[in-house]
């Protein structure tokens, strides 16, 4: 696998990569002088030779052309689990390539998340991030778009396509599978996830109203981490595809 950092900075045809990453490349992974190694910065792709290793010195050879981004945005609007399952999802929702995650309080939120409390998971968060995009060669990193009320999401949300999972939705998937077959002018797609509860029906209405797409999973019932990255999953097949 090709082993990719996020740089701190390229100049004057050096890359410079942060201590704990200086550390991986020389204890961890056990580099040697004339070994390439791959960066993104500022949403570039580059390469890089090790040109000394006490002191790490990295010149850069080239940029690389490539996008392993998705072709349109995607926001996850997730309403706030338990650590673990944040932890989770933030990661994997890296993988498949969403841009922002965005937390929610709905009414049913379990562990309410305030302002302090994101503030203090931050670095955590940031480090599954970091460790994510690098392992799935992403050009740029997932950005945690900070907490919010349900009622903000429908208010403030101004993506393209709106996309609500929930459970007493009718008609199977197809509502959620014509949504993704028409994506033509599509630049942007939000998806809104509920907590361990799930959504009241008065909170699914709200954001219908504000123009969201109430749509099936289908016939199980899904924990809130598999239903996100179900439809993540779904609706990077029909972004890709196209």
């Amino acid at each position: 696998m090709r082993q990719r950092y996020f740089a701190t900075s390229i100049s004057h045809d050096e890359i410079v990569v942060s201590k704990e990453d200086e550390h991986h490349i020389t204890n961890v992974m056990r580099k040697h002088v004339g070994d390439e190694l791959f960066f993104s910065y500022e949403e570039k792709s580059y390469v890089g030779r090790i040109d000394s290793l006490k002191p790490l010195k990295i010149s850069l050879l080239y940029e690389e052309k490539e996008d392993n981004e998705l072709p349109l945005e995607v926001t996850l609007y997730l309403c706030s689990l338990k650590k673990d399952k944040n932890e989770f999802v933030i990661q994997k929702a890296c993988e498949m390539g969403v841009d922002k995650l965005v937390f929610v309080n709905s009414s049913r939120v379990v562990n309410h998340m305030s302002k302090e409390d994101l503030d203090h998971h931050m670095e955590r968060y940031n480090k599954i991030i970091k460790e994510a995009c690098e392992q799935s060669q992403r050009s740029h990193l997932l950005e945690i778009g900070g907490v919010i009320s349900l009622s903000d999401v429908a208010t403030k949300c101004d993506s393209d396509l709106k996309l609500v999972p929930y459970e007493r939705e009718e008609g199977g998937t197809s509502a959620l599978i014509d949504a993704l077959s028409h994506l033509d002018g599509v630049k942007s797609i939000a998806l809104c996830v509920g907590s361990e509860g799930g959504f009241t029906s008065e909170e699914v209405e709200l954001l219908k109203r504000s123009g969201f797409l109430s749509v099936s999973l289908g016939k199980r019932i899904l924990r809130s981490e598999t239903a996100a990255l179900y439809a993540l999953s779904v609706i990077d097949l029909y972004v890709e595809k196209n």
